[in-house]
């Protein structure tokens, strides 16, 4: 069912995990075995219902957005993205497919939206990466105060990536080092 699902919406991962999970918490699971299959395709065709509903309202809007990005007015914008699941979560990508779109097609209203979204690190975390928009981002006028804490969680970016790469390297030089000891 989850790799339908995936295959059917490739914006968002579905775990086999979360499944589990649920099905873990079901009291049919203990049934009878020659009633089980019945229960399950229930309980399957239920779930697949509901995620299929969610996932498709999401996808339709998402299409929306992308495809009338620059003809679409900002209030409709950010009406639209707050109907989206706002999150930095890579299991889910609507939202950051169409914030990544914002950003390199009108990053005016990239940093309106940082300004009027409730948590800017959902706009800001690992959606936009790659100089030439950031660069762009940067030399967008205005919005001094939200641009500011863009660099400053871009910083922290490249200090994370550098952190874990010197540590992955001391590692190795460890390992190297007892190696040859």
């Amino acid at each position: 069912m989850c790799k339908q699902l995936d295959s059917i919406y490739p914006l968002r991962y579905h775990g086999g995990w979360d499944a589990l999970q649920q099905w873990n918490k079901s009291p049919e699971k203990e049934s009878d075995y020659r009633d089980f299959r019945g229960v399950a395709k229930r309980y399957i065709n239920r779930i697949r219902d509901s995620i299929s509903r969610k996932d498709a309202y999401f996808t339709t809007l998402t299409n929306y957005l992308l495809e009338n990005i620059k003809a679409i007015d900002y209030n409709t914008l950010r009406d639209s993205l707050l109907k989206l699941p706002i999150t930095a979560n890579i299991d889910q990508k609507y939202f950051s497919e169409v914030v990544k779109r914002v950003a390199v097609e009108n990053s005016n209203y990239y940093f309106r939206l940082a300004e009027d979204l409730p948590d800017k690190k959902d706009i800001f975390f690992d959606i936009i990466y790659g100089r030439k928009i950031v660069h762009r981002l940067k030399h967008v006028p205005g919005h001094n105060a939200v641009k500011k804490d863009f660099s400053k969680h871009k910083h922290s970016d490249r200090l994370f990536t550098y952190y874990a790469l010197s540590s992955q390297i001391i590692v190795a030089g460890l390992v190297v080092w007892l190696i040859v000891k």
